[in-house]
């Protein structure tokens, strides 16, 4: 496997990505990160952070969003995912950019991803949720009102995320497609970060870029990540290996008990597709065991074809 698939032109400062295959375990770091067609300096008052893949099929993706903090440092992770279609191989790798303004703290956001195996891509649109009802008022340090409001990202929509603070009325606001989600009394000078970010179920062409306003980026730490909802596992890249049991022969009208062993690491009893073809005759079904009983057309025909199809868990076919 070509560790370097996907990064040309791209790099990243005193990072480790730890990318785990299938028997394979692979590091990358002590490159430069490349923006603006150069290393991000302090104090630059704009920052454009994109990278698309649609050439070769891989991206950085923003997967959703799960949490908002207030006067606390901003975790992003991003996730990288090479679909293999024919390559036969898959992976993915999961990364931390520590955020952080030497002479501003404002209202942060950590960006954490959704696993949705059941899709076979790893790649879904998540809800942002700060479990109140309607919306929620409270009070921080120093006195400091705080007010939130329900929010959520529609899965295959692109949404923008938003945060600033409005000096005259000494107040900072997160936005949500426009509308404020969260709102922090302070006063501070202006600041601004924008995320526009986005992605398709079953899609790997997907965007994710960046706009940060009088910040920069000081410090890079990746390391692997411990969450409830994340697995930690090797990405399994072979297909399963499947083994039928069939008789040679039959007569029509009557019936034929099919049979097959299914060998994988990731099977998790997905159902199989069944594909017959007699002479003029085809029939397709999808069977959630590994026996299933047809009954052939009552036709003459020499021969008949049968194909069964197994999906894994990462959506290997064999």
């Amino acid at each position: 496997m070509d560790n370097e698939q996907g990064f040309s032109g791209r790099g990243a400062k005193g990072v480790l990505c730890r990318i785990t295959a299938i028997d394979t375990v692979f590091s990358l770091g002590d490159t430069n990160l490349l923006r603006n067609g150069g290393i991000e300096t302090p104090f630059n008052p704009s920052t454009d952070w994109t990278t698309h893949g649609t050439t070769t099929r891989s991206s950085f993706s923003h997967s959703g969003a799960s949490s908002f903090y207030v006067n606390t440092d901003c975790y992003a992770q991003y996730i990288y995912q090479r679909w293999p279609l024919v390559e036969n191989q898959s992976y993915f790798f999961e990364c931390f950019v520590y955020l952080e303004s030497n002479y501003f703290r404002s209202m942060t956001v950590e960006i954490v991803r959704d696993w949705n195996p059941g899709t076979g891509y790893a790649l879904t649109a998540s809800a942002i949720s700060f479990h109140t009802i309607d919306s929620l008022t409270f009070t921080i340090w120093g006195g400091r009102s705080v007010t939130i409001n329900d929010a959520h990202l529609t899965p295959g929509m692109w949404h923008r995320i938003g945060i600033f603070a409005d000096v005259l009325h000494g107040r900072q606001t997160l936005y949500i497609n426009g509308i404020p989600a969260v709102i922090v009394t302070s006063d501070t000078s202006y600041t601004a970060q924008w995320i526009i970010a986005g992605t398709v179920a079953g899609s790997c062409d997907n965007y994710a870029r960046i706009y940060l306003d009088d910040f920069f980026l000081t410090y890079y730490d990746v390391s692997p990540y411990e969450h409830s909802s994340v697995a930690i596992a090797p990405l399994d890249s072979r297909p399963p290996v499947v083994n039928l049991f069939c008789p040679d022969s039959a007569l029509t009208p009557g019936s034929i008990t099919l049979r097959w062993s299914v060998r994988d690491t990731f099977w998790r009893g997905e159902p199989s597709s069944l594909r017959f073809s007699c002479c003029t005759v085809r029939e397709a079904y999808e069977n959630r065991d590994t026996i299933f009983v047809w009954r052939p057309p009552v036709l003459d025909c020499p021969s008949c074809t049968l194909i069964v199809a197994v999906r894994d868990s990462f959506c290997n076919w064999g």
